[in-house]
């Protein structure tokens, strides 16, 4: 499966993008599948044994192969109430976003 989106405007041709956060797995033992790795990676995405879902409410850092490092999502013992987890969702995302924000900006005061 190809992601590919683009479209052209006179003649400039622009390519859509998007970050997309998903959790893949594998369907069946790395030993079986030809010209696997032996580790996840986005070759997977064109392997018949690759699934994945979605992971909503994510935050995460990936490394030089676009792998997850470090991650939290919203759920688990942040959950309270059904009446208020809408309202926890987006308090979550918010101090997300800010936190992100607020590390772009440390990195720019202490770039070299």
């Amino acid at each position: 499966m190809k992601f590919k989106f683009i479209y052209e405007v006179g003649a400039y041709v622009f390519m859509k993008m998007s970050h997309i956060l998903i959790e893949g797995y594998c369907n069946e033992d790395y030993k079986d599948t030809a010209n696997c790795r032996g580790k996840m990676g986005v070759d997977c995405f064109e392997c018949k044994c690759f699934s994945f879902t979605e992971c909503p409410n994510e935050i995460a850092i990936t490394n030089d192969e676009s792998m997850a490092e470090e991650f939290i999502g919203f759920g688990g013992d942040m959950e309270s109430t059904a009446e208020d987890r809408n309202e926890n969702i987006k308090k979550w995302k918010s101090i997300c976003k800010s936190k992100i924000h607020e590390a772009y900006s440390d990195y720019m005061k202490e770039k070299k």
